[in-house]
This record gives structure tokens, sequence and C-alpha cells, in this order.
């Protein structure tokens, strides 16, 4: 259709039990697809320049969405009761996935000022759930649908971590063996690295893996998973998930 077009290539999926490793093939070969697929022919479109300092600027502004995030869904985790509806900050999980320029400047002051004001609901011990309601991880099957949220919470349960908190790349406290092997990396293999870390965007194990994590992390009483038919890196996981996390969970 005459539109330009850069794939960016992630290799195959790793071996099945590899993670919490990630290969150094795997940050190579995909930054240096990044690096000649996005970078070069971006440039070469707009005619523009990405230096490494523009990168890692633009990287420490992501990021900032994401620890935001990250600190929202742990505070809501733990206090009890939850201090506000599930539907007030669903929409986040979608800011962080794409954030454009609007999102940088309007998106972060209000992350920051719906975390000052949920800090405030906690002290004050406000609930909009019963104290001592059944905590619930949510995954996946309900994007777009706010509605959804307060149906469960009229059903008595206390769904602590939204749909897909485990795209985030801070979430977990499981390490990565030897992750800071990357710190003196290329920006592309540090954006690659950073992604692997997560587990979701590798294979099936790896998703299985933090989708444990986060139910042990949050003392979560159960884990409501649906499939998403449409979406490669889910579509297969329920089974998957539902065995491990009762396996060694209970």
């Amino acid at each position: 259709m005459g539109v330009p077009q850069a794939k960016a290539d992630t290799v195959a999926d790793e071996p099945y039990g590899s993670f919490p490793e990630i290969s150094d093939r795997a940050v190579k070969y995909w930054g240096a697809t990044m690096e000649a697929e996005l970078i070069k022919k971006t440039e070469g479109i707009l005619g523009i320049k990405f230096t490494d300092e523009i990168i890692t600027e633009s990287r420490h502004l992501y990021a900032r969405i994401w620890r935001l995030l990250d600190e929202i869904h742990r505070l809501i985790a733990e206090a009890d009761p939850r201090p506000v509806g599930f539907g007030t900050y669903w929409f986040f999980e979608w800011a962080a996935l794409e954030p454009d320029r609007i999102i940088i400047n309007e998106g972060i002051p209000a992350m920051e000022l719906y975390l000052k004001e949920l800090k405030e609901r906690v002290e004050k011990g406000y609930g909009v759930v019963p104290k001592g309601a059944p905590k619930i991880v949510l995954k996946c099957g309900l994007g777009g649908d706010m509605g959804v949220g307060p149906v469960l919470e009229d059903a008595g349960l206390n769904p602590v971590i939204p749909m897909n908190a485990t795209w985030m790349a801070e979430f977990e406290l499981h390490p990565i063996i030897n992750y800071m092997r990357f710190k003196n990396a290329s920006p592309m293999e540090k954006v690659a690295a950073a992604y692997l870390r997560k587990g979701y965007i590798r294979a099936s194990d790896q998703h299985t893996f933090r989708m444990k994590e986060i139910t042990k992390e949050v003392g979560a009483d159960g884990l409501l998973f649906t499939p998403v038919y449409q979406c490669r890196a889910f579509a297969g996981l329920p089974v998957m998930v539902k065995q491990t996390v009762e396996k060694e969970l209970g």
C-alpha cells in the first residue's frame, strides 16, 4: 500500500524451563533487529537522528510510567479494605503500553495525583469492598469492558491485580540470573533485555512463572484467568497456569 513497514523479530521461544535465565543470543539478536529495522529505517524515512542520549532519556520517561503503576498496584494489593473501585485505575494499564506524548505530558502527572489521593484514602481506612474480602488476581479476557470490575466487587471479591500487570518490568521480585551483565550493552540491547526480563513476551513457561509469582507475592486467595483466543501469548496458557498455581501454591 506504499506505507513503510519495519519488523522486529524476537527469535524463537526459549527452551521450556529456562526462565528466569535470559539468553545473550536473544538479547543481541533482538537488539540488532530493532537497531536495523526500527531505528535506522525510521531515521531514513523521517530524516532524523536518534542518538543514544535520546533513546536513554525516552527509556527513563517510559520507566517512570511503569514505576508509578507498580506503586499503585502494590498499594492496592496491600490495602485492606481496598480504597478505590477497580475501574478507576484499570485504564492506566493501557496508557502504559503505548505511551504517546499526551501520556508522557499529562498521564504521568495524573498518575502521580492518583497515587497521592490513593495513599490518603488508605491512611483514612476508606474502603469500597468489605474488609477481608477474598483477594483475587485477574488475568486477561476482560479488556475494554470497565463494567466487569464492579460485577466482581458486587460478588464480594477483591480483584487486586488487574488484567495485564504481568507486562510490568518491576512487579515481581524474582531475580533474573546475572541481569547486570547487560549494564554496558547498547541502548537497543538494553531495551531487548528489559522486555525479555518480563517473561510474558517469550514463552509459555515464562508467562506461567510470572503469574505464579504475582499470585504468591500479593497473597491472593485465587486467580481468575480467562483465555484470549486471538492472542498467541495468552491463548494456550490458562490450563498451564491453573496446573502450576494449584500445584505449587495450593
